[in-house]
């Protein structure tokens, strides 16, 4: 069937563009002049083989293609490598009902200027019809879609991975409390990975503080702007200071359908033991000494509690994490973190250029773990973190994984350019205080060791020390 398509209030029409680029802007909108209209739908007629047997207009406007250029051509041949099994495998099952449609599909076709067209594709089986013998197949340019699609998934993966980079935690609640985003920062800093409601989320708050965290909510959830600082119980039991400020959420129509948070720790954090010989003199991290006599105190601080038994079903009634029943099990982790290609630094770059590398990634590790967490240099190219009040293993690997994504980004050195890190992790967790502390830093060194020799870059978690019955 060929022939100009009819314009009429049922058909789909966009201004006209050239090949397959986006529509020309409206140029003659202001003068009043009529802006040229391109169709977006278009029927292409074919034998079961699928060789075209005629094109209607809208094709051209569409593709480029005039209709003695692909007459007798199979319409196969303009559909793109990677979308023609699909197209081959629904033209097979349509052949197989006639007088039905196939199964629709969205497919790229090549426009004659080399570019590609993506149409939403379904095809009638008429070879049994009198009037028609052929297969009508109905396309639907939707390019456009297709396009701001893409956009708003690679704009997605921007934001996704900025929430997750950022030193300050993150979180986005319903009206209900019930937690639709919370960033992996946010998640270490109050050691609740897997909460389900702002109030289990921000457990750890003071009681003292509690009223004003719930007015600070409130006043968000109906449509202002708030921040408050709160004093709070880390996963290690230690109180921080924390400024949390407050945003209402609001959806198409204005009206607040939730509340964002932001929340900074505002105390300084824990990095060496304050003591002469203590400190790395260059990262300012602790000496290995400091870390096997910290770790041995972390052990003792965070032994295992009773299970938590509280039901918290939003943030208003939230138990109290510090009251015995709802205190869960906590242990203790050590992450070994090992950078490689300093020696190759060194070697061409000088080693000024690996003292620089070594300053940036000990800072990237204090960066990327909770503000609770103690950071020591352990050899040359390796780091520990210590970090208490950890739930389980699960936790810690997660501690590990975002670690491990802060220190491998590239790193602008002064004298020697941008320069890729590799970094390996292992991590070893126990909620049993008796464990020495030096078979525990073995333990994570090994699982770094068993990282470095990995088919991935992955985090290795070695076998946790775990007390019976918890």
């Amino acid at each position: 069937m060929t022939g100009e398509p009819v314009t009429g209030a049922g058909d789909v029409m966009e201004p006209t563009s050239s090949g397959s680029a986006a529509p020309a802007p409206e140029t003659g909108a202001a003068s009043g002049a009529a802006v040229p209209l391109r169709p977006l739908r278009t029927e292409i007629l074919t034998d079961a083989r699928g060789t075209v047997q005629s094109v209607d207009a809208a094709f051209t406007a569409i593709l480029g293609w005039p209709s003695d250029e692909v007459h007798g051509r199979r319409i196969g041949q303009l559909v793109h490598p990677d979308d023609l099994p699909r197209g081959l495998a629904g033209w097979a099952h349509m052949l197989e009902r006639p007088g039905g449609l196939g199964t629709g599909l969205r497919l790229r076709y090549r426009h004659r200027d080399g570019g590609w067209v993506w149409f939403d594709v379904t095809t009638r089986n008429r070879l049994d019809e009198p009037d028609h013998r052929n297969i009508a197949n109905e396309m639907v340019d939707v390019t456009r879609e297709v396009t701001a699609l893409d956009q708003l998934r690679v704009v997605e993966q921007l934001l996704d991975h900025v929430t997750e980079v950022v030193p300050v935690g993150l979180f986005f609640a319903d009206r209900d409390g019930r937690l639709v985003y919370v960033n992996r920062r946010l998640a270490a800093m109050t050691g609740a990975p897997a909460a389900s409601t702002l109030g289990e989320q921000l457990a750890g708050v003071a009681d003292e503080d509690r009223p004003r965290l719930r007015a600070a909510v409130q006043g968000a959830a109906a449509g202002s702007e708030s921040g408050v600082e709160l004093t709070v119980t880390d996963p290690s039991g230690a109180p921080r200071r924390w400024a949390l400020d407050l945003r209402p959420m609001r959806d198409a129509s204005g009206t607040v359908a939730g509340v964002t948070g932001c929340v900074r720790d505002l105390t300084a954090p824990v990095t060496s033991l304050g003591a002469p010989g203590g400190t790395d003199g260059l990262t300012g991290c602790l000496t290995p000494e400091a870390l096997r006599t910290t770790l041995g105190e972390m052990l003792r601080r965070h032994r295992p509690q009773p299970p938590a038994n509280g039901n918290g079903t939003g943030w208003q009634d939230a138990p109290d994490r510090n009251s015995p029943a709802s205190k869960a099990a906590r242990g203790t982790a050590v992450l070994m973190i090992e950078v490689g290609g300093l020696q190759e630094i060194n070697e061409r770059h000088g080693h000024a250029a690996g003292d620089e590398l070594l300053t940036v990634v000990a800072l990237r590790i204090v960066d990327a773990v909770r503000s609770s967490d103690v950071v020591g240099r352990a050899a040359g190219d390796q780091f520990s973190v210590l970090c208490g009040g950890v739930p389980g293993p699960t936790t810690a690997l997660t501690i590990g994984r975002s670690t491990l994504e802060q220190v491998s980004q590239p790193v602008q050195l002064k004298d020697a350019g941008s320069v890729a890190v590799q970094a390996h992790i292992g991590v070893s967790w126990t909620n049993q205080p008796e464990v020495d502390p030096a078979e525990l830093i073995e333990q994570a060194e090994q699982a770094m060791r068993a990282a470095k020799h990995a088919p991935s870059t992955e985090p290795v978690l070695a076998p946790a020390y775990v007390r019976a019955g918890v």
